[in-house]
């Protein structure tokens, strides 16, 4: 996550460089070049302190694990763009912020919007457009199954209902997988089994982000699938998160083997691999944070 970091910030340079050129084209030259770079130094530092400190996860930290050695290194400052303009309109969205901070995040996004524009070429361009069309569907999608499970009193319906959800919520991976397969010799229905698999681990990641943020979802009035179990039935939500944890890696195991058979392959065995262990270690995780909050 360092060198991430590192590659995020150094996007700064790319602004910088534009900020003076268009400084001189405007002939104002009372205005010190270092209040700019105060100013994106603050903003472009909001986004990799919650990589940092775990309260943001990186969607591609996760795909250069997936595909370890064979992640293009090239595309890497414009997948963490992605990752940073999707984290601040979750932000944006769903925290309580003080104008200041708003003010930072709106100024962060331009930044990194900016540099994205000027770096992805017409393939990645697309891909772009039609993944923020998946968010749009995503946010309306959640929102409508959110309130089916807060009218629904059967747990099992519940459980059906948020591995749907879920499933739905973990499309928020896929441009990553697809920006580090760019470079590959797969085929795109292979790419497409790819990322449905990888979407499966990136439900359980959510799911785990979802506990793990209980006490503060409920402390700021945010209503997700998670706290709405545990609020209404508290003494069935141990039962309820590991069931829908095993729902997810069945799912996850039949889309493995029907894809194993058709594509018999060293890169697409350690791709898949990566992915299954990743998945085991949410579970794992979970398991803990259940434990904590019996505790």
């Amino acid at each position: 996550m360092k060198k991430n970091i590192d590659i995020y910030l150094k996007t700064l340079e790319s602004n910088m460089s534009d900020i003076k050129t268009i400084l001189n084209d405007l002939n104002i030259f009372d205005v010190p070049i270092s209040v700019y770079e105060n100013i994106l130094i603050k903003s472009s530092s909001i986004i990799p302190y919650k990589w940092k400190t775990g309260r943001k996860y990186s969607r591609t930290l996760f795909a250069q694990r997936i595909l370890k050695e064979k992640y293009p290194i090239y595309y890497t400052d414009i997948s963490l763009s992605i990752d940073s303009m999707v984290n601040i309109l979750d932000d944006l969205l769903d925290e309580s912020l003080s104008k200041k901070e708003k003010e930072g995040y709106v100024i962060e996004f331009l930044r990194i919007f900016s540099f994205f524009n000027k770096k992805a070429g017409p393939e990645i361009q697309a891909l772009i457009s039609f993944y923020i069309n998946k968010l749009i569907t995503l946010a309306v999608v959640e929102n409508f199954y959110q309130k089916k499970i807060e009218k629904k009193k059967n747990i099992d319906e519940i459980t059906k209902i948020s591995v749907a959800l879920l499933m739905c919520r973990g499309m928020d991976f896929d441009v990553f997988l697809h920006v580090g397969l760019l470079n590959s010799r797969a085929d795109k229905i292979s790419k497409d089994k790819i990322q449905e698999i990888g979407r499966i681990f990136r439900s359980i990641n959510i799911l785990k982000k979802d506990i793990g943020d209980i006490d503060h979802d409920i402390k700021n009035g945010q209503k997700t699938m998670v706290t709405a179990v545990f609020l209404s039935k508290k003494n069935k939500f141990d039962a309820y998160i590991i069931n829908l944890v095993d729902l997810l890696i069945k799912i996850q195991e039949n889309k493995i083997k029907s894809f194993l058979l058709k594509n018999r392959n060293k890169f697409f065995s350690n791709i898949i691999e990566n992915i299954r262990k990743m998945t085991q270690k949410e579970k794992r995780d979970i398991l803990i944070l259940l434990e904590n909050l019996r505790k």
